[in-house]
Formats: structure tokens, C-alpha cells, sequence
């Protein structure tokens, strides 16, 4: 028999149901699938199943050719004439009389079904692989039945390959369950590049990789998209990346024609949208089954869940695509009304990038403009690719200059990207246009003007102008309804950074945390709550909150290291938090680290608001140390900074303290009362200045007015231990030995609350008698005290002692030794090598007569080479 087959009952089969399919022209082998049924055929039954055109049959037929050779396979291609039982068991028989002629040849086949007719047969040839191909037209109840009972108890020496568009009607649950079931789907037989790259070079059409992938994109590796993709490329070697006419008709022809009506539509309704979920199928089908529908469609693998647990769906772009472009030909306006509809679904649920797709598509450029502005004030500080840029890049110009918000929109772009003029141009169309709008489109609009407004005066450094553009953003854009919602976070976040310009920390820690919890919700963390948690923790730090301070700036550093943001300048407003806690808390080696460390990731991105501010932490750290001339060009370089911001008012007084203070360490009381004067003479006085007019009164012989100078400061929660401790000395001053020391007792309760040690350390002569009382008679803080007391005991020396002069640069050496910086810090601050660092230091030692750093403070504040460090203090 070379054609056909006959069984008992004279019943006779084409022969090419009986055999594994030749393969068609210039179809290519691929091994990938054939190593994978290999491994499969040891497991009794394997469900191969996926849609049509997906390449099952011809995956199992190159198997099934090169099987091993001692494997026997028996193939059946199942057809209607199949469905009922009797017709099927006769097609198995004539199967298995093509592939085991020698067995089947000194038998008699039964008329009817035998399992164990089967299964004598099969031990005969030694064991033997059964594959129906189209399986799921063994539809009928008793063919069904039988072949789930055969599939459940399979007989020896046999195993089965199922080849079916849908899952046959078999307890494949249970066969699972029991590991009796292996199963290659569409993501076994979907093509990959390098099976592509194959393909196409056997056709002689070549591809780079990226052309690789974009065909990928479009067919979804389906087999025969893929191959006629290749025959398309004969034609039209510049392949326009979508199906051409004949994947189109072949799934027109294959794939959706069998299909229910119903289930079509709905994918021509959702083929808008390159994912779904029921929320969104609903809209667009206007089906209240959609969710049932869905599952159908992901039950013959025409969709797949992004996630095993996943609500949202990708139809198979073979499948959609050719749907999409029915639509563009034939019913243009039903896909534009499916395209808006599809935006402003996306939209209602802030989702603008997905929003902005179907919008773009569409042309509605009221509605693009009416839904650009809530994605495009992002746009303003959030670095990074974005679509939202994407999709403004394809505007044409004449639609930005009739549609303000599409200008507002260009204006955040190229602000983002440090283009000025651009950006200036951009916001005076924008603003032209604003009272054109409807009011619900207006405010959100001038919201985000504002905020590009507020950014602009956030890089410059211009205190005033960013508090007014920043409170003027952060209104308007919290007033929206829930279809045009925009993120307020980043207007409030820069609100309040204008807080802590203009010297008020305590509003601003409640900006910033609002800040933080918008970043976290809207934009999921990355820049903009690194940014936010940074800048709140140095709003805790300049309210002298040193704990909460500390506590932001781990949270921003943590939280920047989880997103690979740790080396950039996110992460600046966190290391210059650390180094004004650190400095608070006298760890001076720790707080010079984190101001390098503030430097070193922002770059030059640094910002002037957080230049400022480390220029006011060195100047304070120099003075601690006693290097006035070193604190005075801090000041100095400072005050460029804050020249040309006016109405700086906290900053202001910041720097004015500190060069009071610097005036007190050289004994020039009169500049110090001047400085004073012109701080003093404005409405609001801040702590900083009032601590420096303390020190002054001290200083200048005038202690019994520093409790009134003090007395807001002493009443404060926070930040308060430093005038307490000012309120000991100039009761000390006046001999109220007992009032001293209830100030000095709580003065050292808030440095340990607080963790704001400076003020106590390298205390001067009137301190040092100070920490001794309250060692003496009150006996708490004792480790402390014992710290602070460390550097200054005088050593025992013959009175007529003195050491041998030391020069400018040893002395200068001499200042930094009881900061405890390293040889390394203190060459970085002098600006020399560490190795003339260490001979300074021997030079050092050998006039004090000296040991070791330690011995060498005593020395010299025993002998006054430590006054100028005194008078800082």
C-alpha cells in the first residue's frame, strides 16, 4: 500500500493522515523544540497546544522524524469524519498498521475499540509513541470518554502527544497533579531571534538585530507569521514592521474565523489598547462580560497575563494588529472614538503615559492638552527618559502654538533638559493662551507654569521668588477634580526648600514630609523621595532637631542606595544633613567626611542653597578649631553666595553670627555690636543671631543681659541646650553659683537629647570650672564631661616652662589636633600633602615636649597656643 490504507471492514484512508506532515518549502529544522519533546516522550501523555499558524504539527512531525531509531511512532491527523468512536478507533488501526506493518501483519484488529489489543501490539514493537494531531476534533462523547479513560491508565510501552488548538476534553487536571502530563505551549513554540535570524538568512533576506526583534514585536514569533514575513521581505525588502496582507488573510483565515462572533468583536473593540484589563475591555467592548470574555480569550492563548497574578493582559500582536488595521481601513472614526476612549480611561486613573498613547493616536489635541499637563510636571524634576518626552517630541509646532497646555508642556521639557531660552519662549505662549481655558483646564495649567517658575528659581538660588512660585504651584495644582488630577509633590516639595530659605525649618519639615509621601505614592520612590527625605532631614537639622535629622538622612540614604541613586545628586540634601548633625553632635572628622561626601555626588549639580549651607557648616567648624583665618575666607567665599539673594533672611543671619562670633575670637567687640546692629534691626530675629548677641554680652563684659537676650530661646523645644549653656556662663559671670549650675545641668540634658555636643567641647577656662562643679556636686552626663574635660587639664611642668615657638604653619597644624581629624582631613583643609601634615606634627611634639596629639592639646592650652580656640567657643 504506497497511498492508501485499508482496516478490517474495507474502510480505506488517505495515507497522509497516517504519517508525520512533509515539511514545506524552506521551513527550517529547529532543534530548540525537538530536544524539548525528547525529554517530554518519557512522560506518558504530552499536551502540545497553542492557536493555529503557532508551527505545533511541524515541531511534533520534525520530532517524529528524528526520533531515535528504535522509536516507533504511530500518527494520527484527526478529522471530522473522526469525532464518533467507531470512525476514530478505525483511523488509530490504520495508523498503526503504516508504522508497524510487520506486527500488524499476523493480527486481527478488533472492530471496536481494544485497550488491550493496543497495548499487545505496541509490547511487540517494543514500545511506540501515539501522536493525534488536531485533537480537538475528537470532540464527540464517546470518542472523549475513551480517550480520557486510555490517557488516565495509559498501557505499557505506549505514550501519547496530543497536538490540539485548544485543551482536548481529558482529565488533564489530574494528570498534571500526578505528573503524568508534560505540556509545550505558545511560549515553547513561539520563535526566538536567533531561530528568526536563521530563517531569514535560509530565505536569503538577512536582518540586523534590532529588525530581528521588531518583527519579533509584531508577529509575536508565531511560526507562520514569521515565515510569511520572510516571503513578504522578497517582495518588500523595507518591511514596515506590521503584518502584511498575507498574515492577515491567513489569520483571518485561521485564527479567527473559527472563533465565536461575539469573541472577535471584542477583539476588535480592544485592539486599541497593546494591553488590557477588565476595567478597560469594558469601556471599550461596552460588554459587562468582559472579564468572562478575556478568560476566554486567554483560554485559547490569544492572551497571556503579564504575571501569573496579574490583572492586566497582552493580546497576541499577530492577532491584534491585523484587527487594528481593519479598523483603519474600514472604520476610521469607530477607531478614533475607541482611541479616546481609551485615554481617558487611563486618564481617570492618572495612568498619563498610558493615557497619552491612544490620545496621540487619535489627534484630539484638546484632549492631549487637556491630559499633558499632570504627566508633564514630572517632567520638571524627575530626571530620566520619560514617554511623556517621547510623545511631546512628535507635536507639531503649529498645534503648540494654538494649545497653551501643549506649550506649558514644552516649556517643563526644555527646562528639564537646561534649555532657557526655550523654556522662557514656551511659557510666554503658554501664558498668552491660560485665560482661554476652561477653569478646570486653567489652574492645572498655571499650576505647572508656576511650577516650572518655582524650579527655575530653586537652581538659581532666588529665596523670595522660589517661596512665591512654590506656594502659587502647590495651590493650584492640589485644586483638580478626579479626571484631571495632577501630582502636587514636587510644587510642595519645593515649597518647602522656600521655607528653609527664608529661615522658617519648622513649616518647612511639614511641607517636605507631605512631599516625601507624595513621591512615594505618585512616582513609587526613586529621585523625588531621595530628594524629599534629604531635604527633610535637613530642614529637622536647622530646627535643631538632631535625632529626626539624623533619622531622614539614613531613611534618604537607604532608601537611595535600594534605587542605585546613592553617587547621585539626589542623595547631596542627606550627606549635608549628616554633616550639620555630626557637627552638632562634635564629631568634627565625621561631619568634614560628609561634606565632602555632599560635594562629591552632587558634582556640578550642586545646589546653591546646599552651597550655602556647607558654606556656613565650614565656617563653623573652622571657628570650632580656631583657624580664624580659615573661618574668615569660609565667611567670605560665603557671602558671594548670598550677595545677590536678597530677603535671605535665616541664611542671612546664619552668616551674621557667625562672623560675630568670628569678631568675638578676635576681641573686635565693636564690628561684632555693628554686625549685630544691622541683624538685630530687621523684624524677625532668628536663633543664630540671638545666640551670637549672648555671646557678645558675655564677651563684652555685660552678662547680667543675656537671660532676657535668651529668654524666647530658653523656652523653645528644640535646639535650645546652646542657650541654656550661655545662660550658665553669665550667671557664673555675676557669681549665682547656684542658678549656674541648674543652667549648665540643663543645658547638658539637651545636648544629650538632642545629641548637640559642640557647644560643650574644648570649653575655655570658665567651662572647664563649670563641668568640674556639676561633676562635683550634680554627677550627671560624667562620661561626657570626662570627654570634654579630656583636652583640658594642664600638664605638670616646671613653672618657669615654656616651649619652643612654633611657626605659622605648625600652629596652624597645632589648631586642627583637637578635632580629632585625621592626618589625611587636616592636609585636605590646609591644602597640603599629608606627609607635611606629619612633619609639622613632629616639629610639634618635639617643641610642646610631647608624646603624642593628646599630650600635645594639653601642652598647649597649659601654655595659651590654644586662646584663639577659646574665644571661639
Amino acid at each position: 500500500m504506497t497511498h492508501r490504507e485499508q482496516v478490517p471492514g474495507g474502510t480505506r484512508y488517505d495515507e497522509a493522515r497516517l504519517r508525520p506532515p512533509v515539511p514545506t518549502p524552506g521551513a527550517r529544522p529547529r532543534p530548540r523544540l525537538s530536544e524539548i519533546l525528547a525529554r517530554n516522550v518519557a512522560t506518558p501523555v504530552t499536551l502540545v497546544h497553542a492557536p493555529a499558524g503557532t508551527g505545533k504539527t511541524t515541531a511534533v512531525a520534525d520530532w517524529a522524524r528524528t526520533a531515535e531509531p528504535d522509536t516507533a511512532v504511530v500518527w494520527v491527523s484527526a478529522d471530522e469524519s473522526d469525532r464518533e468512536l467507531g470512525p476514530f478507533w478505525r483511523t488509530l488501526v490504520a495508523a498503526l498498521g503504516v508504522a508497524l506493518p510487520t506486527q500488524m501483519r499476523s493480527v486481527v484488529a478488533p472492530r471496536g475499540p481494544d485497550i488491550g489489543f493496543l497495548q499487545d501490539v505496541c509490547v511487540a514493537a517494543g514500545g511506540v509513541t501515539i501522536v493525534l494531531d488536531d485533537a480537538d476534533r475528537l470532540t464527540g462523547a464517546s470518542t472523549s470518554a475513551w480517550l480520557g479513560q486510555l490517557l488516565r491508565r495509559p498501557p505499557r510501552a505506549v505514550a501519547f502527544i496530543l497536538v490540539s488548538r485548544a485543551v482536548p476534553q481529558i482529565s488533564d487536571s489530574r494528570l498534571r497533579v500526578e505528573g503524568r502530563l508534560a505540556e509545550v505551549g505558545l511560549p515553547d513554540l513561539r520563535f526566538s531571534a536567533a531561530e528568526t535570524g536563521a530563517l531569514l538568512h535560509h530565505h536569503g533576506r538577512p536582518q540586523p538585530a534590532d529588525e530581528i526583534e521588531r518583527l519579533l514585536d509584531a508577529t509575536g514569533g508565531w511560526a507562520a507569521a514569521v515565515e510569511l514575513a520572510a516571503l513578504d521581505l522578497h517582495t518588500d525588502p523595507a518591511w514596515s514592521g506590521r503584518p502584511g496582507d498575507s498574515t492577515r488573510r491567513y489569520v483571518q483565515d485561521e485564527v479567527l474565523a473559527p472563533l465565536a462572533a461575539e469573541i472577535v468583536d471584542f477583539l476588535t473593540a480592544t485592539s486599541v489598547a497593546d494591553r488590557l484589563t477588565v476595567g478597560l475591555a469594558e469601556a471599550m467592548s461596552g460588554r459587562d462580560d468582559a472579564a468572562c470574555l478575556l478568560e476566554r480569550v486567554e483560554d485559547a492563548q490569544l492572551a497571556s497575563r503579564e504575571a501569573p497574578d496579574s490583572s492586566w493582559y497582552r493580546v497576541e500582536p499577530l492577532v491584534r494588529l491585523p484587527l487594528l488595521r481593519r479598523l483603519e481601513d474600514q472604520e476610521p472614526r469607530k477607531l478614533q472614538a475607541l482611541q479616546r476612549c481609551a485615554a481617558t480611561w487611563h486618564a481617570r486613573r492618572g495612568d498619563w503615559d498610558e493615557a497619552l498613547r491612544p490620545a496621540m493616536l487619535a489627534g484630539d489635541w484638546e484632549l492631549i492638552g487637556a491630559m499633558i499637563v499632570g504627566p508633564a510636571t514630572t517632567l520638571v524634576r524627575a530626571p530620566g527618559t520619560s514617554p511623556v518626552a517621547e510623545a511631546l517630541a512628535r507635536i507639531p509646532l503649529e498645534r503648540i502654538a494654538a494649545h497653551p497646555e501643549l506649550a506649558l508642556a514644552h516649556a517643563a521639557l526644555a527646562h528639564r533638559e537646561g534649555a532657557l531660552d526655550d523654556t522662557e519662549g514656551y511659557l510666554r505662549v503658554g501664558q498668552r493662551g491660560l485665560e482661554d481655558l476652561p477653569e478646570a483646564r486653567r489652574r492645572p495649567a498655571a499650576g505647572l507654569m508656576a511650577l516650572i517658575e518655582a524650579d527655575q528659581a530653586f537652581l538659581r538660588g532666588d529665596g523670595p521668588a522660589l517661596r512665591r512660585f512654590s506656594g502659587q504651584a502647590a495651590e493650584l495644582l492640589r485644586m483638580s477634580d478626579d479626571v484631571r488630577g495632577r501630582d502636587p509633590g514636587p510644587a510642595v516639595a519645593l515649597l518647602g526648600v522656600a521655607e528653609l530659605w527664608t529661615g522658617q525649618p519648622e513649616k518647612a519639615t511639614g511641607h517636605l514630609a507631605e512631599a516625601s509621601v507624595f513621591a512615594a505614592a505618585q512616582h513609587g520612590g526613586g529621585t523625588l523621595e531621595v530628594e524629599a527625605r534629604g531635604l527633610l532631614a535637613v530642614a529637622h537639622a536647622m530646627h535643631g532637631a538632631n535625632l529626626r535629622a539624623e533619622e531622614c538622612a539614613a531613611s534618604a540614604l537607604t532608601w537611595a542606595a535600594a534605587q542605585g541613586l546613592e553617587r547621585t545628586q539626589w542623595a547631596q540634601w542627606a550627606w549635608l544633613a549628616r554633616a550639620i548633625v555630626m557637627l552638632d553632635g562634635g564629631d568634627l572628622s565625621g561631619a568634614l567626611g560628609a561634606r565632602q561626601r555632599c560635594v562629591a555626588v552632587a558634582g556640578s549639580a550642586l545646589n546653591p542653597l546646599a552651597r550655602v549651607l556647607l558654606g556656613l557648616v565650614t565656617a563653623r567648624q573652622l571657628l570650632t578649631v580656631g583657624d580664624l583665618p580659615g573661618t574668615r575666607r569660609a565667611l567670605e567665599r560665603t557671602g558671594e553666595s548670598l550677595a545677590w539673594r536678597g530677603g535671605n533672611g535665616f541664611l542671612h543671619h546664619s552668616w551674621t553670627a557667625l562672623r560675630v562670633r568670628l569678631a568675638i575670637a578676635r576681641r573686635e567687640h565693636d564690628t561684632a555690636a555693628a554686625l549685630l546692629a544691622e541683624a538685630t534691626s530687621e523684624a524677625q530675629v532668628t536663633l543664630p543671631v540671638t545666640l551670637a548677641k549672648a555671646r557678645l554680652q558675655l564677651a563684652s563684659g555685660s552678662p547680667d543681659s543675656v537671660r532676657e537676650t535668651l529668654a524666647d530661646a530658653l523656652t523653645r523645644e528644640e535646639g535650645a541646650a546652646e542657650a541654656w549653656l550661655l545662660l550658665s556662663l553669665a550667671e557664673d559671670q555675676q557669681r549665682r553659683e547656684a542658678t549656674s549650675v541648674e543652667a549648665l545641668a540643663r543645658a547638658l540634658d539637651l545636648a544629650a537629647e538632642e545629641r548637640t555636643a559642640l557647644p560643650l567641647l574644648f570649653p575655655n577656662h570658665q567651662l572647664v570650672r563649670g563641668l568640674r562643679r556639676h561633676r562635683d556636686l550634680v554627677g550627671t552626663h560624667s562620661e561626657f564631661i570626662v570627654t570634654a574635660l579630656a583636652t583640658s587639664s594642664p600638664a605638670e611642668r616646671p613653672e618657669d616652662w615654656r616651649p619652643r615657638a612654633l611657626t605659622d604653619r605648625e600652629h596652624a597644624v597645632l589648631l586642627y589636633l583637637p578635632t580629632m581629624c585625621s592626618n589625611a582631613e587636616i592636609a585636605e583643609s590646609m591644602s597640603v600633602s599629608e606627609n607635611t601634615v606629619k612633619q609639622h606634627l613632629k616639629s610639634i611634639y618635639r617643641k610642646l615636649e610631647a608624646g603624642s596629639r593628646r599630650e600635645a592639646v594639653r601642652v598647649a592650652r597649659d601654655s595659651g597656643l590654644l586662646d584663639s580656640l577659646r574665644g571661639a567657643v
